[in-house]
């Protein structure tokens, strides 16, 4: 400018002694990885490619930046466990429209190879692909979210050999109902539900979803299929989630605003997505993998699931509410394995973050069960998932479909006499849970009892189960005694009303419904007998207190 007589000798001079802050070269424009897929026509077979003129996207600019910035803030920290990327997509489940679309955190970053598009990369997705095992073992199957599944050791011959699934913590959990199996994301049940439901099928339903980079025969995949052993791509698995959060409809993905809105279908029948995503919006039945307090507890209601694939080369979160889905994936674009990072850990904040975004300005509707009117809630055992007798310790309450007929009783849970007056609530496994009950040291029945076989007692019969016949008690003279109380539980048929305990004779204690009651503690022998006020009574028991 100076040579060409633009400035003055004085504006030259002033120039070059103003001082220069160099910026790291960010993208002026929003969505890079989408707008050069645009440009080449790589996203959709009817997008042609774009030389010139404007591109109305389906992009929300406003959430594209919170996106690009929760990407970034997340993986600062995640550096020193050998994470360099992640990528995330957002779309609006009532138009399929992709609201934020993130290739990588910066597209200029040449040495992490960020100019990758995570969003349309084939990666193995981990644990993403349970709830859509169990969605058609539901459907196929007739399960239902308490439908017991076997968590045991388990080995299955496969073309590549023999095949022994392992969960995330190295240990079986016996029987376990599918709504803890999903929530907490064991491994074994989900292989198990897969040999039932058959290869062919549940590759059939995952390309129903979209998953078309699911590429290979079914044997190729086999069961391991169910954790995530086949590559995929964030958008695909993301947008089958969205097929979950709209009642099990699957609607297309659009990325621009002049394209035509294509044709949706039903995947999967509405009952069973309600039922989904009931379970991976369940904060209790996930907290023993879980904990409390995880990155996906958000201020209002989301379903979700993390994933973490072989030797942790990728992890993800996936989830939705009923307006948004959200999908995040988290690794390395030169496939190396990150330091033991898992999706909860890695996937999970960013995928907070963003939801949160998402979600501004949003009035979440409801999402799970309560909102589906082909649902019921029905009492169950929550060890066998079958209908509760007065042998099993307590109930759970758990949705079904309405037209479900009436549930078996309970048969992991019996009575067993096991002296002349007494019985006592035993847990019973099939035979195949033998092995890890022993191990679990569970409440199994012994065989005998005295040399005798053990008669079974009614499991819908009046009586007392604690405290058993013969035990003995001990008063404590260092205690007050109005402290020390015994609890008296009675187990009594439903329609029992309302139940009395005798001590010696004497009716000291009544109860509604709750049927356990306090005996304050006296020295000496003691018989107790339950009854009703239709003077149907117990066996006795007899306890010493000294």
């Amino acid at each position: 400018m100076h040579d060409a007589r633009w400035i003055s000798d004085e504006a030259f001079e002033r120039a070059k002694r103003e001082p220069l802050f160099v910026q790291k070269h960010t993208p002026t424009f929003g969505a890079p990885h989408l707008v050069e897929a645009l440009a080449a026509g790589d996203l959709d077979p009817s997008l042609p490619a774009v030389r010139s003129g404007t591109i109305r996207t389906t992009i929300a600019s406003d959430l594209q930046g919170e996106a690009e910035q929760a990407a970034l803030v997340a993986l600062e920290p995640l550096a020193k466990k050998h994470v360099t990327a992640a990528s995330v997509v957002v779309i609006d489940n009532a138009t399929g429209d992709v609201l934020a679309y993130v290739g990588s955190q910066d597209f200029f970053d040449t040495k992490n190879h960020d100019q990758n598009d995570g969003v349309r990369a084939r990666r193995q997705p981990g644990s993403t692909l349970k709830p859509f095992v169990y969605g058609l073992a539901m459907e196929r199957l007739g399960f239902t979210a308490a439908t017991v599944l076997p968590d045991i050791e388990l080995e299955l011959p496969l073309l590549t050999g023999p095949y022994a699934p392992l969960n995330y913590d190295e240990k079986f959990h016996g029987p376990v109902r599918l709504r803890e199996a999903l929530a907490n994301s064991f491994n074994v049940p989900a292989v198990w539900t897969a040999t039932q439901i058959g290869d062919a099928p549940l590759l059939d339903r995952l390309h129903d979803l979209g998953m078309g980079s699911l590429t290979e025969a079914p044997d190729y995949y086999g069961p391991a299929l169910a954790l995530g052993d086949g590559e995929v791509t964030l958008l695909e698995l993301t947008n089958a989630y969205a097929a979950i959060a709209r009642k099990g409809w699957y609607e297309p993905v659009r990325f621009t605003m002049d394209a035509p809105r294509a044709v949706g279908r039903r995947v999967m029948p509405e009952a069973v997505a309600a039922v989904l995503a009931d379970i991976l919006k369940d904060r209790d039945a996930r907290l023993s993998s879980f904990g409390e307090r995880s990155v996906l507890e958000l201020p209002f209601d989301v379903a979700a699931k993390t994933g973490t694939s072989k030797g942790f080369r990728d992890n993800w979160t996936v989830g939705f509410t009923n307006e948004v889905t959200v999908g995040v994936w988290v690794g390395n674009f030169d496939g190396s394995a990150m330091d033991g990072v898992s999706g909860i850990t890695g996937a999970g904040p960013i995928f907070r973050s963003v939801m949160i975004a998402a979600m501004q300005g949003r009035t979440p509707a409801p999402i799970g069960a309560a909102a589906s009117a082909e649902l019921v809630r029905r009492e169950v055992c929550p060890l066998s998932g079958m209908a509760p007798t007065s042998a099993c310790g307590h109930t759970i309450l758990e949705w079904m479909p309405a037209k479900t007929a009436v549930l078996d009783a309970c048969t992991m849970h019996q009575f067993v006499r096991i002296g002349p007056h007494a019985e006592e609530s035993f847990e019973a496994f099939p035979p195949e849970y033998a092995a890890w009950a022993k191990a679990a040291h569970r409440h199994v029945a012994p065989e005998t009892s005295e040399g005798a076989p053990l008669a079974r007692g009614s499991s819908a019969q009046l009586r007392i189960a604690s405290p058993n016949d013969g035990a003995s008690y001990e008063i404590d003279p260092s205690r007050p005694a109005v402290t020390q109380a015994l609890p008296v539980r009675i187990d009594a048929p439903k329609n029992a009303g309302r139940v009395r305990l005798r001590v010696d004779g004497r009716v000291i204690a009544a109860s509604d419904d709750a049927h356990v009651v306090r005996w304050q503690l006296a020295p000496g022998q003691h018989v107790l007998v339950a009854e009703t006020e239709t003077g149907v009574e117990s066996a006795p028991v007899r306890i010493l207190v000294e």
